[in-house]
């Protein structure tokens, strides 16, 4: 009893040194703070109202409880001593209770000294001490009952395991990962009825943590932020030192890595899809290798493996997504030494993936620097660690495990079981692997090098004038040319006028994210949209690629004019129509070049319609949309007293006979009414043109 107490009191002080420091303030200050104390103050309701937030209620309960017990003020601002004292004791709270479990189930197993070694090693572990004890993040509160789950189903307590998970999952939403897992081994050694007992219990589980989310806001959309915590990193690697990071140079940067959907492989398919069809594989492999052995002892190493194949395979992978794995690969070792090993090695290389995701904000940063070979290095490491669980998963060590039960000793049903899972396996990473490679064909058409007309185009704007825009989905080294920085498109590259940006600098619109939701960052100072919006109206023109095709094009065009010109069609509000020319000079579309002059200062929201019609006055296609792509609204223009040029395009996928042109409210959806000069053909709400 002395010993494990020792053990713990030693892990207390470890994570205690830094419980002062303010930790990793870019998580704490954007998101800890916020979240705590709209939690406390005003309910879990109003949390998932407010912020895009990705995680389930029991984590937010329980920042809110933290929030109540640290007197958090009601005002958002830098976090207080009182509460990063208590936001960090919680995380060590759960880290003392991890190591006191590991403690009792080495005890069970293999007897005290092994039960204390475990649980010294844990003690130990030095990213546990970085995440909870510095850091101040709460992956320690949904670990610990994600162990505690996978010990109740390997004691053969499928409902308590099942009630845990569900926990688990109210605290965070990457609990699915052991999902299968579980489900395969309560299948396997407790029967189907045990399971579908453990279901309902899991749900209900996590259900009970969102139940004052109802009662507080029934309007509460908890499951589709929760369910779109995917699309927040869609990059090839979030930092994640794994297979990707190590085979991908464009993997590796801090925020600008390549998007993994918008991006193919060099076997043509995207680095997503290859990402999951590899997981699906060593998932599916994991599964039923489990299930041939039928050894319920396995529950630990499976977890481990379960969450080494999510760290390693898939893309999108932050760095504490292998902090997991750490536990039960402890837990693994009571059974069979050598999982210490690699306990050990993943431990030392997820220190090093954490120093060098925290940065600057490390405490260590002032003499210890994580060079970007190091990175590499460390990446590599983590594939070859990997590849060697995967051999002692398939080879036990005979003294320590059972051995591995023949094919020859499974029911015909278990055979057959096996041979249809194989088969889905396989048509489903074909139907993957299919989708990757239709992707890939859509990207290939993007990694084209820039026209030579663009190039000369670039090089003779003048950047004090000059807004460019890009929106293809690659961009290739020629961008370097203009001092430009290549980021995963659509995204705009800007040199921005003097007292926005002295230097050369890019501008990111991230494609998961709503229109509206611009990011745009200056050597990692944010932007804001109505600068963006002051940029492009102080350019004199704006220059973009289009997504549909490679041709160059100017989107929109700023014209001084000292007098008003002719307006032979004008819209209600007093916007003219100055000039609309077609041109059908490329087979594959048509080219709508359109100026805009707003005598007076118009209702803001207005966009613009046109729609090319057949012969027949049916619709066809339509390119609708804000004046300049709504980086020059027409109240702007009307400001400026310029005129506004821009180019909208037609796809002639089928014939067309005319184009409409009109204005409409977004807000509303009226259309405003238009006069027209004699020759001229208008309707009460648009003018119509011909080729």
């Amino acid at each position: 009893m002395r010993g494990i107490c020792f053990i713990l009191l030693l892990a207390l002080v470890l994570r205690l040194i830094w419980i002062h420091d303010p930790g990793y303030t870019a998580d704490i200050e954007e998101f800890t703070v916020p979240w705590m104390r709209t939690a406390a103050h005003e309910g879990l309701g109003q949390v998932y109202e407010r912020y895009e937030i990705v995680y389930p209620p029991a984590s937010i309960a329980l920042l809110g409880l933290v929030g109540k017990l640290s007197g958090s003020p009601a005002a958002l601002g830098a976090i207080t001593p009182v509460e990063l004292f208590f936001l960090k004791l919680t995380n060590i709270f759960f880290d003392l209770l991890l190591a006191a479990s590991l403690f009792r189930l080495g005890l069970s197993v293999a007897g005290q000294r092994v039960g204390l070694a475990g649980a010294l090693l844990f003690a130990l572990c030095p990213p546990f001490i970085f995440i909870g004890g510095w850091w101040g993040q709460i992956d320690g509160w949904f670990i610990f009952f994600m162990f505690i789950s996978v010990w109740a189903i390997a004691r053969n307590r499928t409902t308590a395991g099942w009630v845990a998970l569900g926990i688990a999952l109210a605290f965070k939403v990457q609990t699915t990962v052991i999902l299968p897992l579980t489900a395969l081994l309560t299948w396997r050694h407790a029967g189907l009825k045990r399971l579908a007992i453990g279901i309902v219990a899991f749900i209900a589980a996590f259900l009970l943590f969102a139940a004052p989310l109802f009662g507080d806001n029934p309007q509460t959309p908890l499951f589709r932020r929760i369910s779109e915590t995917a699309r927040d990193f869609p990059y090839i690697s979030a930092q994640g030192h794994n297979l990707w990071f190590a085979l991908t140079p464009a993997a590796r940067g801090r925020g600008l890595d390549i998007h993994s959907d918008l991006n193919a492989t060099p076997l043509g398919i995207s680095y997503r899809d290859a990402g999951l069809a590899l997981l699906a594989a060593g998932y599916s492999g994991l599964l039923i290798l489990l299930f041939i052995r039928r050894d319920r002892r396995l529950a630990f190493i499976g977890a481990a493996m379960a969450w080494l194949l999510f760290f390693m395979l898939p893309t999108r992978i932050h760095a504490r997504f292998l902090l997991p794995a750490l536990p039960f690969l402890v837990a693994a070792g009571f059974y069979a030494r050598r999982w210490w090993w690699l306990f050990a090695g993943y431990s030392l290389t997820l220190f090093v993936n954490l120093l060098e995701r925290a940065g600057p904000l490390s405490p260590w940063a002032d003499w210890l620097t994580i060079t970007p070979g190091i990175s590499v290095a460390n990446a590599w490491i983590n594939v070859g660690m990997f590849v060697v669980a995967w051999v002692w998963l398939v080879q036990p060590a005979a003294t320590d495990e059972r051995p591995v039960n023949r094919w020859a000793s499974l029911a015909r049903w278990e055979k057959g079981f096996v041979t249809l899972w194989v088969a889905a396996l396989l048509a489903g990473i074909g139907l993957v692997w299919w989708r990757g490679y239709e992707t890939g064909k859509e990207i290939a058409a993007w990694s084209t090098g820039l026209p030579a007309a663009l190039t000369s185009r670039l090089e003779a704007a003048d950047p004090s004038q000059t807004l460019i825009v890009n929106w293809p989905r690659s961009v290739w080294s020629e961008a370097r040319l203009f001092g430009l920085v290549p980021v995963t498109p659509p995204a705009t590259f800007m040199p921005l006028p003097e007292e926005i940006a002295p230097e050369a600098t890019w501008f990111q619109y991230t494609p998961w994210q709503e229109p509206s939701a611009w990011e745009i960052v200056y050597h990692g100072r944010s932007v804001t949209e109505d600068e963006l919006r002051a940029a492009a109206e102080r350019a004199q023109e704006v220059l973009a690629f289009r997504p549909q095709s490679r041709d160059f094009s100017t989107v929109l065009r700023h014209e001084p004019v000292t007098a008003d010109p002719p307006c032979p069609v004008e819209f209600s509000g007093g916007i003219c129509l100055v000039n609309a020319a077609l041109d059908i000079s490329n087979p594959a579309e048509w080219a709508l070049d359109l100026t805009w002059y707003p005598v007076e200062t118009p209702q803001p929201g207005l966009t613009v319609f046109v729609h090319g019609l057949a012969a027949d006055g049916s619709l066809q296609v339509q390119a609708d949309g804000l004046p300049g792509r709504g980086l020059s609204p027409f109240e702007a223009i009307a400001r400026s007293g310029q005129a506004l040029r821009e180019t909208r395009f037609l796809p002639a996928t089928e014939p067309l006979a005319r184009v409409r042109i009109g204005l409409y409210d977004s807000v509303t959806g009226a259309r405003l009414p238009v006069g027209c000069a004699p020759e001229l053909e208008c309707a009460a709400d648009a003018v119509e043109i011909a080729p």
